[in-house]
C-alpha cells in the first residue's frame, strides 16, 4: 500500500534535508499538460459494479469465478498501466459471461424485471430484426458507455443468424450477441479518442462521464449522467460540479469510500492483520468495528462540508458499543451494535484518521507498536515523502529485556546507537511515529510502555514544528503545505488511474491554488479534480499506441 517514488511523492535519500515540492502562488502555475492514460481495463471492483448496474444483478463475478488479483501501483489497484488481460483472466471472463447472460435472461434465476431490462421488445410483435436492433442498441450503448453506430449493432445482430444456423432460436442468438458485447474490448476497457501525437484535446461528454463515474462510483454512468453527457452539460465546470455533488450523495459513492478506506487507510490489510497481545481479543467483531469507523469517517468527510485538514483533526468519531469500549468511552455498554457519530469525552480521538484504531493497528507489529512503521505511513500517505526500503542484512530490534524493561522508543534509540545503516532514514520517520506512542498496537490509549512514562514529543522533519502527542502532531501536519499537496496527489492518482509525472506539477498547483488551503472542503477538492484539465482533456500519442 506504500506509495512509489514518482512525482506522486517526493523521495528522501535519507542523507540530507527533505525538499519541498515547488508550488507557486495562486494563479502562477504556467501551462497545464493534461497527460494521457492508456486504455483502462476495468479492474475487479469496477467489473463487478458495472455488471451489477448494467444487468441489474449483484453477482460479484470476480469473486465467484476467481479472477486474478489486480496489481497495486502507488497504493491503488486501478492504475491502467498494470491492468493487463492475462490469459487466465480472459478464461475467467468467458466463464463469467456465460453465467451473467444466462442469469440475466432467466426470469426464474433472476427476476422478471432484470430480464425485461434487456428484452425490451417482443420479436413476435415487432419483428425479429427490428426487435434485435432495439435490444442490442440499448444494451451496447449502456455497456460501451456511449451511443453505438448502426454498423456496430448490425455486427452483433448478425450473431442471431449464426445461432439459428446451429439450430437455436432468436433468444439464443440474442444471448450470443450479449456475450460478444460483454467480451468486447469496448466493454472491458475504457478507451478514448486519440487526438494525435502531442496534441491536446477536450474529451467528449461520454468520455468525461466515464471518467467521472469510475472515479466516484467505480462503475458505469447512470442514465442521468449519460443524459448530461449527451446534452453537453459536462463540458462546463459548473456542469461537472453539479454531477459530482449528485453522485457523491448517491449510495454508489460507497465504492469511492470503500476503495480509499481499503487501499489508502488499510482496512483491507486489517482483515488479515494478526495481533497477539495477551490482553486483547482481536476477533472479527473488533476488526469489523475498526474498519467500519474508518469507512464511515471517510464517507462523512467526502459528502459533508468538512475541511481537508479535518482528515487529521476532527471533533467526532463513529463508534458502536464494541469500539467505544475498546476506546474506553464512558457509557459504551449502552450503545449497541449500531454505529453512531459521537463527540469523544476528551481530545485523545480528535486526530481524525491518525487516532483511529484501524490506522494504528495496521501500522503496528503483531505484539507491539512500531514508531518506524507509523512514521513511514505518515510520511508517505500524508506528506507524500517516500522512504526507500531498508538495506539488506539490517539487524532486528533487540528483544525486550526482562531485567530492565524499556520503552519501544528507548529500544529504537539503542538500536540506532549501534550505527545502523538505517539511521539516515530513521531520523525522518521515527519522530513522526513517536507522536502516536500513547496508542498501543491496537489503538488503545496508554500512559506507560513497559511501566515507563510515554514520551510522545518530537519535531516534524523539515518544518521542525514541535509536537507533544498525536493531536498536536496532527495539527502540525495539517498546517504543513506538503499535506494539501499530498492529498491532492493521492486523490488525482486514484481519479486518473495513472501515475503522476513531471508534467502534472502545474495541474496540481492549479488545483491547490483554487482550493486555497487545507481549510477548503474535501468535497470541493473532489470537484476541482473532476473538472481539472487532467480529468477533462488528454494528450494524444502516435497512431497505433494504446
Amino acid at each position: 500500500m506504500l506509495v512509489a517514488a514518482t512525482l506522486a511523492s517526493s523521495t528522501v535519500a535519507c542523507t540530507g534535508n527533505i525538499g519541498a515540492t515547488d508550488v507557486g502562488p495562486a494563479g502562477a502555475v504556467g501551462p497545464i499538460n493534461p497527460g494521457r492514460v492508456v486504455a483502462h481495463r476495468l479492474n475487479n471492483v469496477e467489473y463487478d459494479n458495472t455488471i451489477r448496474d448494467l444487468v441489474g444483478l449483484d453477482l460479484r463475478p470476480s469473486s465467484a469465478f476467481g479472477f486474478p488479483d489486480d496489481t497495486y501501483v502507488e497504493g491503488f489497484d486501478n492504475n491502467a498501466d498494470a491492468l493487463t488481460v492475462p490469459p487466465l483472466l480472459f478464461e475467467k471472463l468467458e466463464s463469467a459471461t456465460d453465467q451473467i447472460v444466462a442469469r440475466a435472461l432467466d426470469a426464474t434465476a433472476g427476476s422478471a424485471a432484470v430480464r425485461a431490462r434487456i428484452m425490451v421488445c417482443d420479436p413476435a410483435k415487432t419483428g425479429e430484426a427490428a426487435c434485435a436492433t432495439q435490444i442490442l442498441t440499448g444494451f451496447a450503448t449502456r455497456a460501451f458507455r456511449r451511443p453505438v453506430a448502426a454498423a456496430e449493432v448490425d455486427r452483433y445482430a448478425g450473431l442471431i443468424a449464426v445461432a439459428k444456423g446451429a439450430g437455436d432460436g432468436f433468444e439464443q442468438g440474442i444471448a450470443l450477441a450479449l456475450k460478444a458485447i460483454l467480451l468486447s474490448p469496448r466493454f472491458l476497457f475504457r478507451s478514448e479518442a486519440n487526438p494525435g501525437n502531442g496534441q491536446m484535446a477536450a474529451l467528449d461528454g461520454y468520455e468525461r462521464a466515464s471518467r467521472l463515474s469510475y472515479f466516484l462510483w467505480s462503475s458505469m454512468p447512470d442514465d442521468a449522467l449519460m443524459t448530461s453527457a449527451g446534452a453537453g452539460a459536462l463540458q462546463s465546470t459548473d456542469g461537472m460540479a453539479t454531477e459530482v455533488r449528485r453522485m457523491l450523495a448517491d449510495p454508489r459513492a460507497a465504492a469511492l469510500v470503500g476503495n480509499l478506506a481499503g487501499e489508502w487507510l488499510g482496512t483491507r490489510e486489517l482483515a488479515v492483520e494478526q495481533i497477539t497481545l495477551p490482553d486483547v481479543t482481536f476477533d472479527d467483531d473488533l476488526r469489523g468495528a475498526m474498519a467500519t469507523e474508518a469507512s464511515m469517517f471517510l464517507g462523512e468527510m467526502l459528502t459533508g462540508s468538512h475541511a481537508v485538514k479535518e482528515l487529521i483533526g476532527a471533533p467526532f468519531v463513529f463508534a458502536n458499543a464494541r469500539l467505544a469500549a475498546h476506546y474506553g468511552f464512558p457509557g459504551a455498554a449502552s450503545m449497541g451494535t449500531t454505529f453512531t457519530k459521537i463527540t469523544p469525552p476528551d481530545d485523545r480521538r480528535s486526530g481524525g484518521i491518525l487516532t483511529q484504531a484501524n490506522t494504528l493497528t495496521v501500522t503496528s507489529m503483531r505484539d507491539r507498536t512500531s514508531p518506524t512503521r507509523r512514521g513511514k505511513w505518515i510520511s508517505e500517505n500524508l506528506l507524500c515523502v517516500v522512504i526507500p526500503p531498508p538495506p539488506p542484512m539490517i539487524p532486528p530490534l533487540d528483544p525486550q529485556s526482562t531485567t530492565a524493561p524499556t520503552t519501544v522508543r528507548e529500544r529504537l534509540a539503542a538500536h540506532r546507537a549501534k550505527g545502523s545503516a538505517c539511521n539516515g532514514c530513521h531520523q525522518y520517520i521515527d519522530p513522526l511515529g513517536f507522536g502516536l506512542e500513547h496508542y498501543d498496537a491496537v489503538g488503545r490509549w496508554r500512559d506507560t510502555d513497559n511501566g515507563a512514562a510515554i514520551d510522545a514529543t518530537g519535531n516534524v522533519p523539515m518544518t521542525n514544528a514541535p509536537f507533544d502527542g498525536a493531536v498536536s502532531l496532527a495539527a502540525d501536519i495539517g498546517a504543513d503545505p506538503r499535506f494539501l499537496e499530498c492529498m491532492t496527489r493521492k486523490m488525482m492518482t486514484y481519479a486518473l488511474g495513472r501515475s503522476l509525472v513531471d508534467d502534472d506539477k502545474n495541474g496540481i498547483a492549479d488545483i491547490q491554488a483554487r482550493l486555497g488551503s487545507s481549510d477548503g472542503a474535501l468535497s470541493r477538492l473532489v470537484e476541482l479534480i473532476a473538472s481539472s484539465p487532467a480529468m477533462t482533456m488528454r494528450t494524444g500519442e502516435e497512431a497505433g499506441a494504446p
